[in-house]
């Protein structure tokens, strides 16, 4: 891959430098969503050219690799994600699962489209223990002019899986302004 459709990064700099959107005007517009590209918008996201949304940094999870079709996150789990019985809540599992398949999807997308998750699934295979990084790699499986399809797994530094999930994605373009 060249350089256009292929970033990555695990380095501290990129940690350190992440803007989070602190109100809506901060988020990336629909004018610059018409005007680039999805792989665009999401390693813009990932170099600092435009802010991250604010659930990543509620949930503690950051952009990490973007290529044309695929994208990583990082998350760390904490105590403060747990659910009643002491372990990780589900939900915490499946935002980082939509988010890296969606992503996904966006970085597949030409200028003036985007996208919304029509469904996911996510299959849980063992309970990730309280202060565990973890990475999901969402990976988009179809694209298509309406619809498209991605795969996402989460998995440890040492490779252990933790979840599973696929989703089905609207393929829409930007919304023009009102006249």
């Amino acid at each position: 891959m060249n350089s256009e459709s292929t970033a990555s990064s695990a380095s501290t700099d990129i940690r350190s430098s992440i803007r989070y959107a602190q109100s809506p005007n901060e988020l990336i517009s629909p004018e610059v969503w018409r005007q680039n590209t999805g792989f665009e918008l999401i390693d813009g996201m990932r170099r600092g050219k435009f802010a991250h949304p604010p659930i990543a940094e509620v949930l503690d999870f950051r952009l990490q690799e973007v290529r044309i079709g695929e994208v990583v996150f990082e998350g760390q789990s904490r105590f403060e994600f747990c659910n009643p019985m002491g372990t990780i809540h589900g939900g915490w599992y499946a935002t980082l699962l939509d988010s890296a398949m969606a992503c996904a999807i966006v970085s597949a997308l030409p200028p003036g489209r985007w996208c919304t998750t029509l469904e996911f699934k996510v299959n849980f295979m063992r309970p990730v223990p309280i202060d565990r990084m973890v990475r999901a790699r969402g990976e988009v499986v179809h694209a298509g002019r309406t619809t498209a399809v991605a795969e996402a797994r989460l998995v440890d530094a040492d490779g252990r899986l933790y979840c599973t999930g696929s989703t089905t994605n609207l393929v829409l373009d930007v919304p023009s302004p009102p006249n």
